[in-house]
């Protein structure tokens, strides 16, 4: 990961709805790979194994603070690839699959170049 900035979203899933979950998310994911602006080639997704809780992990790579401003929102993206219903009914599984998300932006703190010699260089 080589970027400054991290858009970073934790989803807390519904007790019982992580296969709708799932497969909600592929079809996000889908439909951001078959737009000409969806992100899902800078999108990282994990969830957890151990811990409390099931959670999930989406993670989006940003070159500056603000490059999401220029995105398009995942809701017409769904509906643009998959068209109305089949869209609708997707973005109210995803919904309907979560107790609550929470996003951040983080920035980066120290630069990765460590094998030429240089970490722990605050990135720029």
């Amino acid at each position: 990961m080589s970027a400054s900035y991290l858009y970073f979203l934790t989803i807390d899933v519904r007790t019982g709805m992580r296969p709708i979950f799932d497969a909600a998310l592929a079809k996000l994911l889908e439909a951001h790979a078959k737009h000409p602006k969806g992100l899902s080639r800078f999108t990282t997704s994990y969830d957890n194994i151990a811990g409390a809780g099931d959670r999930a992990y989406l993670m989006v790579e940003m070159d500056a603070l603000g490059d999401q401003d220029t995105w398009v929102h995942t809701p017409l993206i769904v509906i643009e690839i998959f068209g109305q219903e089949q869209g609708i009914q997707i973005l109210d599984d995803w919904a309907g699959s979560q107790i609550r998300w929470e996003s951040q932006i983080l920035r980066r703190r120290v630069d990765d170049r460590r094998d030429a010699g240089e970490a722990n260089v605050p990135a720029a």
